[in-house]
């Protein structure tokens, strides 16, 4: 983690400290550009891209649970959620107006665990859903626990521990709405489409078309009808799972449902199938046509013929490599001699280099010396160049002959600390004599 502190030596033996400015390797705020980690190899995703549908106003619903959140936490706003997320004490929050809609409220721990990403952490949740989601507590209405009234999801990890670099009192957090989104997720009931091979199922009533739209949440006991169709040079060998034969598949869904659709490429073709995994964004595409994943993710080609798939990062993330039958970073180029399997993997794009701040104490570039008690205001120069948006955390550290302090709003300087406190997370924007700290007095000892 790149961080950057502010130090202070002594400078004589009247009392005096001096507060050392060192360039862009120590500032007295410490904004640390957090590249989030994701274990996709080993850790199976618990909160895919595929699981949420953007509904193209600042709101996604989860089609597991049927819930639909906002995309940003509290204090954050537009499409990349910028801005700092309200960390504050707990609030019920009711009466709160979004998207049109007026019953929006804090979420259950459950229903705020139901949106853990499980295989990454700092932090736990999927940034091409929830964009700029800085690794804090959040709160949920669930009652109780580690002195608090209420218990939260901590988004470092996704667990609901206490931790002491919050400042060792677990009473503040911050806050991401949900409403129901017309029904609760115990009166529908989820019906999953897969495929093997080429080809397209559809249902009535309508919510599958898969293609590209392969789930939905049903209304429970509704009856929905399953229809495959083979592309071209394929043929729909039946249905496995929840389903078996060759016609029609009928369900009623009394209960979550899965299915598989089951078609095979004729003797002089063979099936290219691509998945994308990760919790980036992008599309693949194929030279020749017939795959443009986005939607169409698999295709059949004639025997022998040669296929290059290239995949392009959208704004923000990153092209992680192929596997299956590709490997590597470059575009990958394939011989149909049988049928392939090929996954790509997106990421968030991560920094490269940690900016450089400009750091002024009572206007002034250091060194500077001052006598204890005196009063500072700390101001921060910082452009983040390509790193605009990335989730920060900050602080403030003074390291002095009396011991390390760490700055806490409320609570002045605090010393004996195992972590520091951390300050709201957010995004990193371009700041221009950012007041800090102001009219604070420099630890005594």
């Amino acid at each position: 983690m790149n961080h950057l502190t502010n130090r202070q030596n002594l400078m004589g033996s009247r009392g005096i400290i001096g507060l050392l400015l060192l360039g862009c390797v120590f500032a007295s705020v410490a904004p640390s550009v957090v590249a989030q980690t994701c274990h996709w190899d080993t850790i199976p995703s618990s909160a895919s891209s595929s699981d949420f549908t953007d509904n193209g106003n600042g709101t996604v619903t989860h089609r597991k649970t049927g819930l639909m959140w906002k995309r940003c936490a509290e204090g954050q706003s537009g499409t990349a959620c910028t801005g700092v997320a309200d960390y504050r004490s707990y609030n019920l929050i009711t009466g709160y107006i979004f998207a049109g809609f007026s019953d929006w409220h804090l979420p259950s721990k459950a229903e705020l665990a139901s949106i853990v990403e499980r295989a990454c952490y700092d932090p736990a949740i999927n940034l091409g859903v929830f964009p700029a989601t800085p690794s804090l507590r959040f709160w949920t209405w669930s009652p109780g626990g580690y002195g608090s009234p209420n218990t939260w999801i901590d988004f470092l990890d996704g667990g609901d521990a206490c931790r002491a670099n919050y400042g060792g009192i677990c009473d503040t957090g911050a806050f991401r709405l949900v409403r129901s989104g017309g029904q609760t997720p115990d009166s529908l009931a989820f019906l999953n489409v897969s495929k093997v091979g080429n080809g397209t199922v559809a249902s009535n009533p309508s919510g599958i078309d898969c293609g590209g739209d392969c789930s939905e949440n049903y209304t429970a006991g509704t009856t929905v009808t399953l229809v495959a169709t083979p592309a071209s040079g394929s043929s729909f060998g039946g249905w496995s799972g929840d389903c078996s034969g060759t016609g029609n598949c009928t369900l009623t869904m009394n209960a979550g449902k899965t299915v598989v659709a089951n078609f095979a490429a004729s003797e002089d073709h063979f099936v290219l199938s691509l998945s994308k995994v990760g919790n980036g964004s992008g599309t693949v595409t194929s030279n020749p046509s017939g795959i443009d994943c986005g939607g169409d993710c698999s295709e059949n080609y004639a025997v022998g013929t040669t296929v290059t798939l290239v995949a392009t990062p959208a704004g923000g993330f990153s092209f992680g490599g192929w596997s299956g039958d590709c490997s590597g970073t470059g575009n990958c180029a394939l011989t149909m001699n049988a049928g392939r399997t090929v996954v790509a993997n997106f990421g968030v794009s991560s920094p490269t280099s940690p900016p450089h701040p400009d750091i002024k104490v009572n206007d002034q570039d250091g060194p500077l010396t001052v006598s204890e008690n005196t009063l500072i205001t700390l101001k921060l120069t910082l452009d983040p160049g390509k790193l605009t948006g990335q989730s920060v955390d900050a602080w403030v550290r003074a390291d002095t002959p009396f011991g390390t302090y760490y700055f806490s709003y409320g609570n002045s300087w605090q010393t004996g600390l195992q972590f520091p406190f951390r300050f709201p997370g957010g995004t990193l924007t371009a700041l221009s004599g950012q007041v800090i700290l102001s009219d604070y007095r420099i630890p005594a000892g």
